[in-house]
Parts: C-alpha cells; structure tokens; sequence
C-alpha cells in the first residue's frame, strides 16, 4: 500500500528556513491539490540554536536542536536544507541520502564545491537531489533545461545567472554608472 503522506524535515530556521516553514504553511492545501491524494506534514524543524523558537510558536512541538535528529528519523521522506554554508550542510545532506531520503537545498556553496558527488551519491541512493532554487535565483532553469530542451543539443550558456549581480548590474545601468 502505498503512503498517503509525504513528511518533511526542515534544516535551519534563519531567513530560508523561516520563509519555507511559512511557504508550506501558506500553500499547504494547493501543494496538496497537486498531489492528491497525498497530504503533506511538516514532521519535524531542526536548529542549533534553541531560541530560533519560542514556546508559543505552531512549530515548537516539533522542534529539536538536533539534524542529526531529523534526517535520522525513519518517517521522514524528504530534508530541506536551509542552513547554508559549506559544512555541516554538506555532510547532513550526505548523510540524508545515504539515509534514503529525498534533499532539497538552494546553498549555492555545496552545490559548487560538491554538487558532482552529491548528485553521484543521490543517483546511487536512488533518491532526489533537487537544488534549482540555488541557480539562476531561482528560475526554473534546470527543469527546462533537463526536460524541455532534451532535444536540443546545447553547447553553452551565456550569461549571468545570479541574482545579486543581476541586481547591480541592472542598477548601474540604469544610473549610468
């Protein structure tokens, strides 16, 4: 029989962590329109430092202070990463998919220094390693790329794909600078 819920562990509550944790919340019910009939659950919230949640905050039962905790736990399907950094980003999503369990992350810096033997390990663990949002800020650039365009045969891409730069570059134009 197959599961009828997907639980997900969340790595980190600084910015990214905090904005998931009120994306999942926020969307719940059109994310689960989309997998019908599946629900989603919020399983458990990983971060070091304990006063990142207060007592009367909605995520505070399923708080700990411990990743290890998180990826760990055998009722969890997938892990977001949002602590950013190399390590221990790095070695929590190693040890996430070695442990079977599907990885989302946007940490720029594991993907370059790593993403080679991540992907590697995702692929031989059989499970996903989605990174997308690390690229492009965003842009659903990968999806097209993998899937859209696998007809093509493409040699290069040109251009700037970060968004901070993207930003500066945009403004000193348009200020002549």
């Amino acid at each position: 029989m197959k599961k009828k819920e997907i639980n997900i562990g969340i790595l980190g509550l600084g910015t990214v962590g905090r904005g998931t944790l009120k994306i999942l919340q926020e969307n719940k019910e059109f994310i689960e329109q989309k997998i019908y009939p599946k629900k989603i659950i919020l399983k458990k919230v990983a971060d070091k430092d304990k006063t990142k949640i207060l007592p009367d905050e909605k995520f505070y039962k399923i708080f700990t202070d411990s990743a290890e905790e998180v990826i760990n736990d055998p009722e969890i399907d997938i892990i977001v990463e949002t602590i950013g950094g190399f390590e221990p980003a790095k070695s929590l999503i190693i040890q996430a998919l070695k442990e079977g369990k599907h990885v989302v992350t946007a940490n720029k810096e594991v993907i370059t220094k790593a993403g080679y033997e991540i992907l590697k390990l995702a692929q031989e663990s059989k499970v996903y390693f989605l990174f997308e949002a690390s690229v492009a800020s965003g842009i659903p650039i990968i999806g097209a790329l993998s899937h859209s365009l696998t007809s093509y045969k493409l040699k290069e891409i040109i251009g700037i794909l970060n968004g901070t730069t993207n930003y500066i570059l945009t403004k000193m134009s348009e200020e002549g600078k």
